[in-house]
């Protein structure tokens, strides 16, 4: 048996080592009881049948490997919509998407996702003047300045 904590620190490698060229990325491990649930994204969206596979891949090397005492549940899933964007390559990915941005300072803020850079991002968000007409106006924030920001699912 491989000691306690292992697990935390093989998986990754293991999803590195196979999938890191194909621009998967693993976004959260966690470990209860018998239940290990694995997060993992990529550049170019997730399917069912990368989940479907990275479980097959992940079970095999737990089970001949010996990383988990007894019986266990594996769950592999892409991040929801209904979960924060966490790592640059996320922002990234969804340039262009429609965001809601809550700040550190309690302000919220709505629009498409503009740039992503080092240093933070840029909302273009609509705004009414005075006049009631829509302006568009363009909100600089730094990473120090977001708490969370969600991806807004489009509507037809």
């Amino acid at each position: 048996m491989i000691e306690a904590g292992t697990i935390e620190t093989r998986l990754p490698e293991l999803l590195a080592q196979k999938y890191e060229t194909a621009g998967i990325y693993l976004l959260s491990l966690r470990v209860h009881g018998h239940r290990i649930e694995v997060v993992c994204d990529s550049d170019s969206g997730l399917s069912i049948d990368d989940c479907t596979d990275i479980t097959r891949y992940l079970r095999f090397h737990i089970d001949h490997e010996d990383l988990f005492p007894g019986n266990y549940v594996l769950e592999v899933s892409s991040p929801g919509l209904d979960k924060p964007l966490k790592l640059l390559r996320q922002y990234k990915k969804n340039v262009g998407r429609t965001v809601t941005v809550a700040c550190v300072d309690g302000q919220v803020v709505e629009g498409g996702l503009a740039l992503v850079d080092d240093q933070g991002v840029c909302i273009a968000s609509g705004a009414s003047n005075k006049k009631n007409r829509q302006t568009d106006s363009m909100v600089r924030l730094l990473w120090n300045d977001i708490k969370e920001t969600l991806v807004i699912p489009r509507t037809k």
